[in-house]
């Protein structure tokens, strides 16, 4: 196999450490249904958690096989842009629910400050996941 060059290696390991700190719930997924790993998704997946030790390659494996469009990447780009699609659906949902919360916060309580904290943050992630996709 190809090795990747440490810029890509870096990239893919920031977007999955993003996925990681967005939504544990799918480490716990069945595997029926999900797409084979394929190599260039098990390369990825282990450089990933050789360089980030808070990424498992199970975790960014199983993270990838939740959609279908990472069996079908023919490269480490078609990989990162499904990762961030992933991570972009997390981070809409999650913002989703902050805003909730900020509406049903009590005015001028710490608990609502803290929630407008937290809705730009989201925002801003968004933005950002927006810009390394274009």
């Amino acid at each position: 196999m190809t090795t990747m060059p440490p810029t890509s290696i870096v990239f893919s390991a920031i977007v999955f450490m993003l996925l990681s700190t967005a939504s544990t719930t799918q480490a716990n997924g069945s595997v029926s249904g999900k797409p084979k790993a394929t190599d260039l998704m098990v390369e990825a997946c282990k450089n990933a958690s050789d360089y980030w030790l808070n990424i498992t390659e199970a975790f960014c494996l199983s993270t990838l096989q939740s959609d279908n469009r990472s069996a079908k990447a023919k490269n480490l780009l078609d990989l990162v842009l499904v990762s961030i699609d992933i991570f972009k659906g997390h981070v809409t949902k999650v913002g989703v629910d902050v805003k909730k919360m900020l509406q049903n916060a009590k005015k001028g309580t710490i608990m609502m400050h803290a929630l407008r904290f937290c809705v730009v943050d989201y925002e801003t992630v968004l933005s950002t996941l927006n810009i390394c996709e274009a």
